[in-house]
């Protein structure tokens, strides 16, 4: 008879979920909540500067579309509070995001498309894992690469 997985993780990480549609904020709640994860959940950038500064998260999910576009900004005001907080912006797919030159990205990109649960799901957990400090915009990672021997 085969093992069967834990359905909690071994440590459950509290998830701040800023997103507009109530109909894909409730999928995605789900998903988390399953994996063990503690959802927290608003509609409001104001309401996600609350949790964000009340501390204790693990992971900032933020949906582009969030009050009619301040998703971005909210990102931004992530950054500025919480340095090396991993990100994730939720996106749409067609919609052309001006990320080029912010102060701030974010870790992942998950595009809203027929997808987005696997992706999103695939984001979470590698973030969550990573857990390392956010880079800079600019900076380059790892170390320079070595160089060949001739001959």
């Amino acid at each position: 008879m085969p093992l069967s997985q834990p359905k909690h993780p071994a440590q459950t990480h509290r998830i701040l979920l800023a997103a507009a549609n109530q109909v894909g904020t409730k999928a995605r709640k789900v998903l988390l909540e399953e994996k063990g994860h503690e959802v927290l959940i608003t509609s409001k950038a104001k309401d996600a500067m609350h949790h964000l500064e009340a501390g204790g998260l693990a992971l900032v999910i933020v949906d582009c579309n969030l009050e009619h576009g301040k998703g971005l900004e909210l990102l931004q005001e992530v950054c500025a509070h919480a340095s090396g907080l991993p990100t994730i912006l939720l996106a749409d797919p067609v919609q052309g995001l001006e990320l080029d030159g912010a102060a701030c990205q974010p870790d992942i990109v998950v595009a809203k498309q027929f997808d987005e649960v696997t992706q999103l799901q695939r984001a979470v957990e590698k973030l969550l894992r990573r857990r390392v400090p956010r880079k800079k915009p600019g900076s380059v990672s790892g170390a320079p690469p070595k160089k060949r021997k001739q001959g």
